[in-house]
């Protein structure tokens, strides 16, 4: 199991996106699996710091990220944890991608890339936070079956 935590602040963006990356490299998804992943964890991060946080009226002192990475029985499971205010994604509605750049409304490609680029994607608001789980089936399992344990 992986876990860390990082302030929620757009600098951290890429360091997420790269540690997802490089994570998923470890674990022997195929570079193309690898990039998804990895353009999921930067759009959900940046939303976390642009929208969770924010949006809200009285942000916490220090606004929080908490990435937790699991391999077990085949799937990778891969959980955003944060405290910010709440947001239904399922009034995100579907972009229309028939219509010209000119024609789109602005917002929700970064929900459709999150849907359609992992095997499945939950949402849940608990305990005053917001839980994001994206699973993906692994492509290759490492000898040990709890998965690696790359340093923090």
């Amino acid at each position: 199991m992986f876990q860390r935590t990082w302030p929620a602040r757009i600098d951290s963006v890429r360091d997420i996106m790269e540690t997802v990356e490089q994570l998923m490299g470890r674990y022997g998804l195929a570079e193309r699996r690898v990039l998804h992943m990895g353009l999921v964890a930067e759009e959900l991060a940046a939303n976390i710091v642009n929208h969770a946080y924010g949006d809200m009226k009285a942000p916490p002192a220090d606004p929080l990220i908490v990435l937790t990475i699991t391999l077990e029985r085949g799937v990778i499971r891969m959980v955003f944890q944060d405290f910010g205010g709440p947001f239904d994604p399922n009034a995100v509605p579907e972009p229309d991608l028939t219509a010209s750049v000119e024609d789109r409304t602005v917002g929700g490609l970064g929900i459709y890339f999150m849907r359609n680029l992992v095997d499945k994607v939950q949402y849940l608001r608990e305990d005053n936070a917001n839980l994001w789980t994206f699973e993906v089936a692994a492509e290759a399992s490492p000898d040990d079956p709890s998965g690696p344990s790359p340093a923090t």
